[in-house]
């Protein structure tokens, strides 16, 4: 702990929505479409806490950039939990960002990989770059319920 406060800051990212494969669509629809979704960063003088990594690849290369813009070291990200719009896009910005690490409660990683069977992503995902989501979820931490330190030491 360190005597000195620390202001945080937050921001807040939205991706706009994307489109869908048109499976079964109402009656005068032509495309599918999921809803916006956001990513929240976190961030102290220097550091920053990334809060979820969007749904797809291109989202999270907006967000990278996004979060470059801040001129923060990105020290973590934190999964909330495990539907794909919230960590789907994780390995693009831990490619971007390759000294952070990635943290989600034992719960979420249980749910991270119970929604990554490959029959979802043959009928859910829209169209977007090919990845493999099973593989992060080697990169991710188990985080045991605490807290932890936006401005890391060191």
């Amino acid at each position: 702990m360190t005597d000195q406060s620390t202001s945080l800051r937050w921001d807040v990212h939205v991706a706009p929505p994307e489109a869908m494969p048109s499976g079964d669509l109402g009656p005068g629809e032509k495309q599918a479409f999921c809803s916006p979704i956001s990513a929240t960063l976190i961030s102290g003088e220097r550091d920053a806490v990334l809060v979820d990594a969007l749904l797809t690849v291109g989202q999270a290369h907006d967000l990278a950039e996004w979060i470059t813009a801040h001129d923060k070291n990105l020290a973590a990200v934190y999964i909330t939990h495990g539907h794909g719009d919230h960590w789907f896009g994780l390995g693009a910005v831990l490619d971007r960002f390759p000294d952070a690490r990635a943290f989600a409660l034992p719960a979420v990683i249980e749910q991270m990989r119970a929604g990554s069977a490959p029959e979802f992503f043959e009928l859910s995902l829209p169209e977007d770059e090919p990845f493999d989501p099973t593989s992060l979820l080697f990169a991710i931490d188990a985080l045991p319920p605490a807290t932890f330190d936006v401005e890391f030491s060191g």
